[in-house]
């Protein structure tokens, strides 16, 4: 049963894949099912390094969620990850650009969002659609991790081999090299 399970979502994940134009590099692993959502179909990006590895079902991490998913919202948003990299039941929402460096590990049940997705103003969220939020890039550095429930937030940039504790809400720059963690996330210490 689990190895034709397996193989479905094998094909499946292949077909959503070409389907939606994301490139992909060599050695892509993903358990279970992802999801993909675009606007449009030639509109945004999505591209995928080599080596990346998606564990993405209950069945092989039940720690954050049930399935990962990449979103771009406009025909210029992106999301570009890179080499090495290794996630659990994700969720990416792009606008403008979400871009993950190489050798980086996100945890499960992580949110990566570069926008607010509706307006601050009452009467600005009540029209349909409601387009006047604002979306800056979201930039995750080589060789950091993210643990298990964060939320990294518009604008955000997370520096080279940082570590951002489990639970966290980011909203603002994590420098490289230190562990960040709480809600709001603050400075906690130097990386070891």
């Amino acid at each position: 049963m689990r190895l034709a399970t397996d193989t479905l979502n094998y094909v499946y994940n292949r077909w959503t894949l070409n389907h939606y134009g994301v490139e992909y590099g060599t050695n892509l692993r993903i358990k279970a099912r992802i999801m993909i959502i675009k606007k449009k179909l030639d509109g945004g990006t999505i591209k995928l390094g080599n080596n990346l590895y998606i564990n993405s079902s209950m069945r092989f991490n039940p720690v954050g969620g049930v399935q990962t998913v990449f979103a771009v919202f406009t025909e210029d948003g992106s999301i570009e990850i890179g080499d090495n990299v290794g996630m659990s039941n994700v969720v990416m929402g792009a606008f403008t650009r979400i871009k993950i460096g190489a050798n980086v590990s996100i945890g499960g049940g992580v949110k990566i969002f570069d926008s607010d997705f509706h307006s601050l103003s009452f009467s600005e969220r009540m029209q349909v659609p409601d387009t006047h939020f604002r979306s800056k890039p979201v930039t995750i550095n080589d060789g950091a991790w993210i643990g298990a429930d964060v939320l990294v937030l518009k604008g955000v940039t997370v520096g080279k081999e940082a570590v951002v504790g489990a639970g966290s809400i980011v909203t603002k720059d994590v420098p490289a090299e230190q562990v960040w963690a709480g809600n709001p996330a603050h400075f906690i210490k130097n990386v070891p």
